[in-house]
């Protein structure tokens, strides 16, 4: 049985993914730097748990990001992870995983994108800020679910 890749996790990933969307090629592009707190109401988990909490703080610095999340899983269980890497297509890690989770993220057009890779599953997020700077909207993709089934979901995150 594989495990299933917690959906928090996955949102910190798509956030900080946002982090660095762009919205137009003549347009400064926005900077997720700061705290965000994943929104539930607005969150659709589709067949996968949903967590009870999830918070992240970003640091992005040109194609330098940096992020720690820190949550609540559907079960109980608090979490944390984070991640110091470049968003250049290279896999980087993700620290406080259970088993070896690695990122690599990419930025097009006001669209962040990333791809994740944990044992034998894997996923895509895309990631989007709204034109305030204050929501980023994280769509998965993959199969992370508890037997390895592709499965969807998306996640709102809001800044604090």
């Amino acid at each position: 049985m594989r495990k299933q890749i917690p959906a928090l996790f996955v949102s910190l990933v798509a956030l900080l993914l946002a982090s660095s969307a762009t919205f137009a090629a003549d347009t400064p592009r926005q900077n997720a730097s700061g705290k965000w707190k994943l929104n539930l109401q607005k969150s659709d988990f589709s067949n996968t748990p949903v967590p009870k909490s999830a918070d992240l703080t970003v640091a992005e610095t040109g194609d330098k990001l940096t992020w720690a999340y820190s949550g609540t899983t559907a079960d109980g269980k608090s979490e944390q992870f984070t991640f110091d890497g470049m968003i250049n297509e290279k896999e980087f890690p993700v620290q406080g995983e259970a088993q070896p989770t690695t990122v690599s993220y990419t930025r097009d057009d006001g669209t962040t994108h990333a791809i994740w890779k944990a044992g034998n599953q894997s996923w895509q997020s895309t990631i989007t800020m709204s034109p305030d700077g204050k929501t980023l909207t994280v769509k998965n993709v993959g199969n992370a679910g508890p037997a390895g089934e592709n499965v969807t979901w998306m996640e709102v995150w809001e800044k604090q």
